[in-house]
């Protein structure tokens, strides 16, 4: 009798695309993964370069997107909620602007990025003709650029704006 809980190779992606519990919250599962994904973008903020953070945030793209596909071809579905390791590369794209800019990582700052990271993963305001590529790429590249359009919108603020309030 095979056990359903074995660590087959089929488990560990699937696990993986889900953020394994994250994606299987009842409560918005990319929200949830979204704010894991700042806890665990706080400690790497705090210990990792900024050329390490980005071969991080690379590796963590390639494992995102076999597993996103193995978990598509899988279970025969186009965008399910419970994947979720899209939010992570997307919320982490959005972390960058602040080595970057060399802002201080405190409660403002990552509630920033959370929150225009979010705005357009949720709304997809620019993202729609991204949303509609089939298969691995369009699950992965709707978060990968909502965390670009975070990056851009923070990096003004942070340039621009807040420079002005101060």
């Amino acid at each position: 009798m095979k056990n359903k809980y074995s660590f087959s190779i089929y488990n560990i992606l699937i696990y993986i695309a889900e953020l394994y519990p994250l994606g299987r919250s009842k409560f918005a599962p990319g929200t949830v993964a979204s704010f894991f994904t700042i806890l665990l973008g706080y400690f790497l903020l705090l210990n990792l370069s900024l050329n390490e953070l980005i071969i991080f945030i690379i590796f963590i793209n390639i494992i995102a997107f076999f597993s996103i596909k193995f978990y598509l071809d899988k279970k025969n579905v186009n965008d399910p909620k419970e994947i979720v390791i899209d939010e992570l590369s997307g919320q982490l794209i959005s972390l960058l602007t602040l080595p970057i800019l060399n802002i201080q990582i405190n409660f403002t700052s990552l509630l920033l990025a959370f929150l225009t990271f979010r705005f357009f993963d949720i709304t997809k305001i620019g993202l729609k003709k991204i949303e509609k590529i089939s298969g691995p790429w369009g699950v992965l590249l709707d978060d990968v650029f909502a965390g670009i359009y975070s990056f851009i919108i923070q990096y003004l603020f942070w340039k621009y704006f807040y420079n002005e309030l101060g």
